[in-house]
């Protein structure tokens, strides 16, 4: 009996390093599925799908789409494919107002803003022409620095001031400047803090509790109102 529990054990071991690994390096999530707007909620005005691609009907401030499922606030990266067709008002929120990336001002430019956020700069070429894909990213890292990405070249820097837990909204635009956007893909990277939900169910599931959180956490936001 005991020399049949060594194999076990040593399995259980294996396993259980393999689910730190990936804890450590946490897992993306796709918010959208290319298909339709299952696990998205829309305010205003309807967004619609077609060939893979998510669109806005309505350019305003109210007229955005949010995703149902609120996120960890931990060491995260948030990834979107975006078209910007006209305006210059496009703001993708982490945490709605506390961190989100996109267009203020009056000059086209992706930038990153909130009210948790200081000590904001410039480090690289951050303008945008209308009609052009660009694959934005927003990286926080478990220090709270802020990065974020054109196109894979960093843009800004940032610190973060106060977690927040995340649901991601798309705002097309505002009064000053009306909006059209086109989303090829978003997706957000989790990398949980060690007492975080993630790592307790890694710790007590092995990979396959990974899995199974990872599914229920796309399950949660199944639903659409749209």
């Amino acid at each position: 009996m005991a020399r049949r529990c060594v194999p076990t054990l040593m399995a259980l071991a294996l396993v259980a390093s393999g689910c730190r690994a990936a804890c450590a390096q946490g897992c993306w999530i796709d918010l959208f599925n290319g298909v339709d707007l299952s696990g998205w909620t829309c305010e205003g005005a309807s967004w619609t799908v077609a060939e893979g691609v998510l669109r806005n009907t309505g350019g305003y401030e109210q007229d955005l789409i949010k995703y149902n499922t609120v996120l960890p606030p931990d060491q995260f990266a948030l990834e979107m494919r975006v078209r910007i067709v006209s305006g210059m008002r496009l703001r993708t929120h982490a945490a709605f107002d506390s961190i989100y990336m996109g267009n203020e001002g009056s000059i086209r430019q992706f930038e990153v803003y909130g009210r948790d956020i200081t000590d904001v700069a410039q480090v690289g070429d951050d303008s945008y022409v209308l009609g052009q894909w660009y694959l934005l990213r927003l990286e926080v890292s478990a220090t709270d620095r802020i990065e974020l990405y054109k196109d894979n070249y960093l843009t800004h820097i940032a610190t973060r001031t106060k977690r927040v837990p995340s649901q991601i909204t798309i705002v097309p635009g505002d009064h000053y400047s009306p909006g059209q956007i086109e989303v090829s893909s978003i997706r957000y990277h989790i990398v949980p803090e060690p007492s975080g939900l993630l790592a307790l169910v890694c710790g007590l599931g092995g990979l396959a509790g990974f899995a199974w959180w990872k599914t229920m956490s796309v399950a949660t936001a199944s639903t659409s109102r749209c």
